[in-house]
This record gives structure tokens, C-alpha cells and sequence, in this order.
């Protein structure tokens, strides 16, 4: 039976914090046993990555801390993720199982019976943490329901498979070292067919997720994925190795929905290539539904040819396969990139009127919040019909409130914040920009999150109080630069040029600027309010702003970003 594994340091601990971890300190009170000497500070994070690549076990902690007295830790790791062979010790007295984690695995499995191992073959694919429903699924060969619940409740009895009490749902996972044992002990037909197993549970609970999304319940469809990103991930890894593109395609659009509104921008833009690429057919709503959720991933991080590109294939899908959904959302974010690209309200308000009619013409009530919160942004950028533009925000948050969509009210309660602006009500845009972070965040949602910042750093300036304004749009930029939301960055950028003319940096404003006007789809109606903040800075600077803002758009967006963050 195993010990309970020690805490190991979080992903991304700092190094200080590495040192407190319990898991760590044995792996260093055993190397310096060995060695004779101090630790290296610097050798402490890679020490962190050995502790979590060995669970945190202490057998296995003490006898890879024991090589340092003839291996480096970083030769440690490089040796470890190559097997376990390393995890031995020569000594002859003791019980035999104890002198290798080798040896104590052999026994815990010589322990089990033939029902309790081929269930723990089954399991040893899965690369972390699943729930009792996937343990029935991909059992569910093996025996009935009761005899597959019977051998897994062993399999936890033994140590085998460890609970993790991380919400209302148990979950539960094979350690690391036991899992790479477990898929050892397979040859290479059954361990295919164990991976095969894993992706046809998980493929049913990608399209389970997609239809519930499809439904109007977003978004706890998209916790379900977030939940299970890892095996959903490897899921789509082993399909896109052994399977059809076709096939791979039904674990994709609502993993890439959730990525997508979660900020992985890039990562959903290679996915989508992954499986579209060539057009390799498959099911045409699957395949437009992938294409539109590459759409605005592209277009936020600059790219607005690829993503107009994709939202017609989009839009072509929706039609062919009347998907009145998918067609409703194109409509909308047709108009919603022609606007923010461009300006031109004119031109994109039919999009967004065609979209509202769908969603009249088929009773989608879920998802006519979409339409109205960009074609209330766009009426708010273009300074017009105002009036109309608040019962639009009003409409939808209202619809979003009662279906829990709190993406779609976080971008509300962006238009709302943006409207006050507009009237210079700054308590009341900072009071907005507040209610839609807490929203953004409930939804796990990075893109509106930081625009929340932005809102916040624009009315702070509006209200004098400069250094509040700054701490917000520096961490607007940041989260946007980190997340390549090119779209985004362009607020933050220029609400901190206005920081820093009103403290009399006319140049860094100057460059600043420029920096920000390299960027695709700037927001208008955020450009207003920060222009009469410049003024100063333009009328000290004369010819010369012309020029260092043409310094600013040709610096590259970490340079802005750093230049932003020196405020010297």
C-alpha cells in the first residue's frame, strides 16, 4: 500500500515558494545526505519538477534524491522521463519491494485480480484526474456496471487509484509512476485499444458538450470541457495519430469554443487548421461550427483576412447545412469585424439586423443577446442612436441573466460602461467595468476581463485619479500582449499614452500612440475619451508628434508594452 504523496510546488511557483513545498525539502535533505553539501539555490526549480514528476511519492523522492551524489538534477529529470529504471536502490537488507519503486509496483500488482488489472490497464491511458462516468465507459466491455464498480472501488482500496475531492463530483487519478507502470505492462495492441477506449467516452462528451452549447447552455458546457481539458487534449492527440480527420473533427468544436473564450487564441487557430485543412469532409455543421470558432481568435490576434476568410466558410456551412445557430452567428460576427476593423457602423448594422431577424424567424431567444450586444457596441462607437443603443443592452442582459450566460453579460456590461463614457458619467462607467470583470471572471473569460481594465483605466482618468487608471491599463496590456488579443491591446496602449501626457511624458505618449494605431480594430468610442488627454502633448510636441508616432508604429508590441512600463 502506498503512502499518501507529499504536497509538490505549484506549476508556477517562484522559487521561494518551491522551497516550502514538503515534497522538495525531503528530495533536499536526501541529496544533501548524499552529496555532502548545499543545494544550489538555482537547482530548486528543477528539483519542483522532479517532486511533481514523481507525485510527490517519498520511496520514489528519496531514491531519485539519492542519485545526486553522481548525477546533476537536471540529469535526474532527463533520465526520469525516459522510465523509471533509475528509481532503484542496491541495498540488500529490508523487505526487497521497498528498495525500488520498480519492486513496489510489481507487488501492489501481483495484489490485484484479473478484473481489478485489466480495468487498471484500461485506466493507465488517461493522462490525469476523470470522473466515475468514465471509468463505466471505457470498462464497460470488461463486465457490468457492478462488476466494473466493484474492481475500481479495489483499485482505490489498493492505492492504485487515488480520490480527489475537487467539487461536487469525486475525481480521481492514477499517479504518474503507477499510470507509466500500468501502460508498461501492455503490448502494443492493448495499449491502442486502451487509448481507443478513452477517445470514444471522450468523443461522446465533446459532442454531448457541443449540442448542449447548440442548446443555449453555454456555459456549463464549457466548465464540462475545462474540466476535462487533459483528457480531452490527449483524446484529440491519439485521434489525429490513428483516426480519420472526420473523425477527430466531432472532439473539436467544443474544445475549441472553450479555448477560444478562455484566451487561447493560438492554440484554437492550430486546432482548427488541424482538421480543416484540405477540406477532409466530415459533418458540414461540425466543420463550419470549427470554423467559426477560429474567427475571432484570428481576428484578435491580427489576422483579419484569415478570419473573414473563415467566418464565410462559416457562413457556407451554416446555409448548406441549415444550422440557423451557426448562420445567426456568422451574420453577427460579419458585422462585428467590419466594424471594429473599419468603423463603418453603416455597413455592418445589416449584418447584425439580419442576425436579430434569425434569431426572431426560429425562436432563438438564447442567442439573440449575441447580436444585440455587438450591435449596440457598434451604435455606441458610431456616437448615434444612444437611446436605442441602451434598450439593445438592456435587452440582452436581461436575456443572459436568464440563461445564466454570464460571457454574453460580461460584453453587455462592456456596452455599458462604454455608453457612460460616452456621456462622461465616469462613476458610472468605473461601476460598470467592475460588474462586467466579476461577470468575465464567472465565466472564465480573459477577453472580457481585460477589456474590463481598460473600461476601469478609462473612467479612472476621467476621474483625475492617474495612478489607479495606470495599475489597471498596464494589466489590461499585459494580459493582452501575453494572450496575442492584438484587438485588445490597442485601448490599453492608448489609455496609457494618455497616462503619460497628463504626467508631461509627451514623447512616450507620442509613441505610445503610434504604437497603438499598428494594431487592428481600435475602438472609437475608448479613442474619444482618451484624445483630449493628448492635447497637451501635441501642442508641446508640434511636428515632432507626427514623427514619434511614426517611431511607435514600427516598435515591436513587447517594446510598447516595456516602454508603458517605465514611467521614469
Amino acid at each position: 500500500y502506498w503512502v499518501d504523496p507529499l504536497d509538490v510546488p505549484p506549476p508556477d511557483a517562484e522559487p521561494a515558494e518551491v522551497r516550502l513545498s514538503d515534497a522538495v525539502r525531503l528530495f533536499v535533505e536526501r541529496a544533501e545526505a548524499s552529496t555532502g553539501g548545499a543545494v544550489p539555490v538555482d537547482d530548486f526549480p528543477t528539483i519542483g519538477t522532479i517532486c511533481t514528476r514523481l507525485d510527490g511519492l517519498p520511496l520514489a523522492i528519496e531514491l531519485a534524491a539519492a542519485r545526486s551524489s553522481v548525477m546533476s538534477v537536471t540529469d535526474i529529470l532527463a533520465r526520469l522521463e525516459h522510465g523509471l529504471g533509475l528509481l532503484s536502490s542496491a541495498a540488500t537488507d529490508g523487505d526487497r519491494r521497498h528498495r525500488s519503486l520498480q519492486a513496489v509496483l510489481e507487488w501492489s500488482y501481483s495484489h490485484l485480480g484479473d478484473e481489478e488489472r485489466r480495468l487498471f490497464h484500461r485506466l493507465s491511458v488517461f493522462p490525469g484526474s476523470f470522473v466515475l462516468a468514465a471509468v463505466d465507459s471505457v470498462g464497460s466491455d470488461l463486465g457490468s456496471a457492478d462488476e466494473i464498480v466493484d474492481a475500481f472501488g479495489r483499485l482505490v482500496e489498493a492505492s492504485m487509484v487515488v480520490r480527489r475531492d475537487e467539487g461536487e463530483v469525486p475525481r480521481f487519478r492514477l499517479l504518474e509512476t503507477v499510470s507509466e507502470y500500468g501502460r508498461g505492462r501492455l503490448a502494443d495492441a492493448e495499449l491502442q485499444e486502451a487509448h481507443a477506449c478513452h477517445v470514444r467516452h471522450y468523443r461522446s462528451l465533446a459532442l454531448a458538450a457541443h449540442e448542449e452549447m447548440m442548446a443555449g447552455r453555454e456555459q456549463p458546457a464549457r466548465e464540462t470541457v475545462q474540466r476535462e481539458d487533459h483528457n480531452l487534449r490527449a483524446a484529440i492527440r491519439w485521434s489525429m495519430a490513428h483516426e480519420s480527420r472526420p473523425r477527430t473533427l466531432e472532439l473539436v468544436p467544443a474544445v475549441a469554443a472553450t479555448w477560444y473564450v478562455t484566451g487561447s487564441f493560438a492554440e484554437t487557430v492550430e486546432l482548427g487548421a488541424a482538421v480543416l485543412d484540405g477540406d477532409p469532409g466530415g459533418d458540414p455543421r461540425l466543420r463550419g461550427w470549427t470554423h467559426h470558432w477560429t474567427v475571432w481568435p484570428s481576428f484578435l490576434g491580427g489576422h483579419p483576412e484569415r478570419a473573414f476568410s473563415a467566418n464565410h466558410r462559416a457562413l457556407a456551412h451554416a446555409q448548406d447545412s441549415a444550422d440557423p445557430v451557426l448562420e445567426a452567428y456568422t451574420c453577427s460576427s460579419e458585422g462585428h469585424m467590419i466594424f471594429l476593423g473599419t468603423g463603418d457602423t453603416e455597413a455592418a448594422m445589416p449584418w447584425y439586423e439580419k442576425s436579430l431577424a434569425l434569431c426572431e424567424r426560429h425562436g432563438l431567444t438564447n442567442w439573440k443577446a449575441e447580436p444585440l450586444k455587438n450591435a449596440a457596441m457598434a451604435l455606441i462607437g458610431a456616437d448615434r442612436e444612444l437611446d436605442r443603443a441602451r434598450a439593445m443592452i438592456e435587452e440582452g442582459e436581461e436575456l443572459a441573466r436568464e440563461s445564466g450566460d454570464d460571457y454574453r453579460l460580461a460584453h453587455l456590461l462592456m456596452d455599458r460602461w462604454l455608453l457612460a463614457l460616452a456621456s462622461s458619467d465616469f462613476e458610472g462607467a468605473v461601476e460598470a467595468a467592475e460588474r462586467s470583470r466579476r461577470a468575465s471572471r464567472r465565466a472564465r473569460s480573459t477577453i472580457y476581463e481585460q477589456m474590463s481594465m481598460v473600461g476601469t483605466g478609462a473612467a479612472r482618468l476621467g476621474l483625475g485619479q492617474l495612478a489607479e487608471a495606470e495599475g489597471a491599463l498596464l494589466s489590461a496590456a499585459r494580459l493582452a500582449l501575453h494572450e496575442g488579443n492584438f484587438l485588445q491591446l490597442g485601448p490599453a496602449l492608448q489609455g496609457l499614452a494618455a497616462v503619460a501626457g497628463l504626467r508631461e511624458g509627451h514623447v512616450r505618449a507620442a509613441r505610445l500612440w503610434g504604437a497603438s494605431l499598428s494594431l487592428v480594430g481600435l475602438f472609437p468610442m475608448v479613442s474619444r475619451t482618451y484624445d483630449r488627454y493628448l492635447r497637451p502633448s501635441k501642442e508641446e510636441l508640434g511636428e515632432q508628434w507626427d514623427q514619434e508616432c511614426e517611431l511607435g508604429r514600427t516598435m515591436s508590441l513587447e517594446d510598447a508594452v516595456d516602454l508603458a512600463l517605465d514611467s521614469e
